[in-house]
């Protein structure tokens, strides 16, 4: 039982989650209010399953060290010692965590691929970056507790703030939210107006809002949180807020303006630009697990690949503090663009290989003893003398390889369902949260101009008097109060309205209509044209095909309507599946070439997005249908291409989601 409460207040972070896990386990309600109370100390897990615990514990009960309990337990207790000789790394087992898994068995499949290629040639020293500081000197740790100290205090008055504000003990959301109205000045991040306290108090009316998107970015940390109304928060979706608001001239300045008064790194995220060409940049390094992979990496490597019998160490780690010194000390700062290019991680790969474990342990002594109290300066000599010209060289002549993302997940359609009535001459009509809804908006509401038209009149008037801030003219108990006073003493509280849209296509659910979720590949045909002439159309895919089972048999037409796109028949000839990062070569109706990972694709236009290959731009809305080449090449581990001449389009594996591979190559 105890084992169950721990695991449920360590892996849930959502209260009301844990609430409904804690009486389903049968516990009485003064244990579950115990047990929250304790759910802020439990944050993490550790390197051991209960299995182990439990049988590693009787060993240390009976007196023995934790060594000779692991032992005495059936473990081998330092599996460093332990010499691998197989010729390739195996798969890696029994790791829970599916991020740590995934990371190791992409570099697997890198290693095993060098292993390969130069079969008579062994791999004598592997070096690994782990995620780890270099060893703090006396000043700075005595820095490091004054501010953890300073930090335990400001929870604690916070804390009390808090709950004489609310006149109770605060969840951990709720100082979360306190503390991020404090940082802000007690202003929404994405409309700029005043949260006041009853905003706050109120759980519909604010919420803590991720500035890239979480299920992009997987960055949950405090950095990458800001208060925001609720209708805001719904009117970003899915996108960072230069995305959705980069384009709009004056708010967007105002935004800029108050992003200014935040701490660097959040006000970094918050002005982000072109941040889809950085995503998987992001991800990797925001990842908690990071020290985890490292060392398992290590490990993994360690008791199973097996090295020359002369070497002693094949396994080499250094920490990303080090690498960023000896890229200082060895000229090759100014080839970081980290927020220009991707080729930022070769040079840093480079500069690892290069590191050696007496600089590691030169540079880590220095740091502790010598940085605060001597004057004298590190230095290293280079590699070679050449070295800063030859790494120049190799990252301006290297070509970037992306794994393409054939895996199909998400949403079959949008969450939101609208009112299908285009049978009636009505259109597609859908339901909006009344905080929701600006001027813009309310020119979309249903019959305005005939049942709706006196209330028509007084919500406008209500959003001109309040700029236009739906989140302050539509705010509770006042809003209601002015629809006595301007409508009717009986007046009904309003909390949406229904808006017309020109919802074109979708998915029908429930007898409404959902819009399509995300688009997975294009598929590529070509069809003569009276002339003769060779064009190009794509045939969008989403989730919701594979979901089917069903392969659509419409392609885009630029400017029309889907029920106005064009039906697949004999004269149209498949030539291949692109998915995100299949690697694309075009020439366009006028001899220029483009080479870049598809991105996708505008259902509108009927164009694509390539990506540079580094990732330093986007070649935006290219059109194809004219032409003159369209091409997709396979590209191994070392950036060698190979054209795909012959694809057979496949029909859609539904089962789990997923679709079979279409590559069939002919070199």
């Amino acid at each position: 039982m105890f084992d169950k409460i721990a695991w449920l207040l360590t892996t849930e972070k959502d209260e009301i989650k844990i609430r409904a896990g804690l009486e389903k386990l049968g516990l009485a309600h003064d244990v579950v209010e115990s047990c929250l109370k304790q759910a802020d100390h439990f944050t993490g897990h550790i390197g051991l399953s209960c299995k182990a615990i439990k049988k590693i514990l009787p060993g240390m009960q009976a007196g023995m060290g934790y060594d000779d309990a692991v032992k005495n337990a059936g473990y081998v207790f330092n599996k460093s010692l332990v010499r691998g000789n197989m010729p390739k790394l195996p798969a890696l087992r029994d790791v829970a965590n599916p991020i740590v898994a995934r990371a190791v068995a992409q570099a697997r499949k890198i290693l095993n691929s060098i292993i390969t290629k130069y079969p008579h040639e062994p791999i004598e020293s592997i070096r690994i970056e782990l995620a780890r500081e270099l060893a703090k000197n006396y000043k700075e740790r005595k820095t490091l507790e004054r501010e953890m100290k300073e930090n335990a205090e400001r929870r604690e008055r916070q804390a009390s703030e808090i709950a004489a504000l609310f006149g109770r003990q605060p969840s951990g959301e709720e100082m979360l939210k306190y503390r991020l109205w404090q940082e802000q000045q007690q202003r929404c991040a994405y409309s700029d107006t005043p949260i006041t306290v009853e905003h706050l108090k109120d759980a519909r009316l604010t919420q803590i809002d991720h500035i890239l998107p979480y299920s992009r970015s997987f960055d949950d940390s405090y950095m990458n949180k800001v208060l925001c109304f609720t209708a805001e928060n719904q009117r970003k979706g899915n996108n960072t807020p230069h995305e959705k608001w980069g384009n709009s001239g004056d708010h967007w300045q105002k935004m800029a303006i108050f992003a200014e008064r935040l701490p660097k790194a959040k006000r970094d995220r918050f002005l982000m630009e072109n941040y889809n060409t950085k995503e998987g940049d992001w991800k990797a390094r925001h990842l908690t697990d990071t020290r985890y992979i490292g060392r398992i990496l290590k490990q993994h490597i360690e008791q199973h690949l097996a090295f020359p019998p002369h070497v002693k160490k094949p396994v080499h780690v250094t920490n990303g503090r080090i690498t960023a010194h000896l890229r200082r000390l060895w000229g090759l700062e100014s080839f970081k663009k980290r927020e220009a290019d991707d080729k930022h991680h070769a040079l840093d790969a480079i500069v690892i290989a290069c590191t050696t474990d007496a600089m590691v342990q030169k540079m880590s002594e220095w740091n502790r003893f010598q940085r605060s109290s001597s004057g004298e300066k590190l230095h290293f000599e280079k590699p070679w003398p050449t070295f800063r010209e030859d790494v120049e060289a190799k990252l301006n002549s290297l070509f970037i390889s992306r794994q393409p993302n054939r895996k199909v997940t998400g949403a079959a359609h949008e969450e939101t369902i609208r009112s299908d009535r285009r049978a009636l001459g009505l259109g597609v009509v859908e339901t909006k949260a009344i905080t929701g809804i600006n001027l813009k908006n309310l020119d979309r509401m249903v019959e305005k101009e005939v049942r709706n038209k006196r209330l028509y009149a007084i919500l406008k008037q209500r959003l001109q008097e309040h700029n236009d801030k739906p989140e302050v003219a539509f705010a509770e108990p006042g809003f209601h109060e002015y629809l006595k006073a301007h409508w009717s003493e009986k007046a009904p509280r309003i909390t949406s309205l229904k808006l017309n849209t020109s919802e074109a296509s979708g998915i029908p659910i429930n007898g409404g209509l959902a819009s399509n979720g995300e688009m997975k590949r294009v598929d590529v045909f070509t069809k003569p044209n009276k002339k003769g002439k060779l064009e190009y159309y794509l045939c969008p895919v989403y989730v919701a095909d594979f979901v089917r089972g069903q392969l659509p048999n419409k392609v885009m037409v630029s400017g029309k309507k889907e029920h106005e796109w064009l039906e697949l028949d004999d004269s149209f000839t498949f030539l291949f599946q692109l998915y995100n990062n299949d690697l694309v070569k075009i020439v366009k109706g006028d001899g220029s070439i483009v080479e870049g990972y598809y991105n996708r694709a505008d259902r509108s236009t009927g164009a694509i997005h390539l990506l540079h290959h580094d990732g330093s731009k986007l070649h935006r809305g290219i059109g194809v249908k004219t032409l003159a080449t369209f091409e997709k090449y396979a590209v191994d581990y070392f950036g060698q291409r190979t054209l795909i001449k012959r694809e057979k389009r496949h029909e859609l594996a539904h089962r789990r989601h997923r679709a079979k591979s279409p590559l069939i190559a002919e070199t």
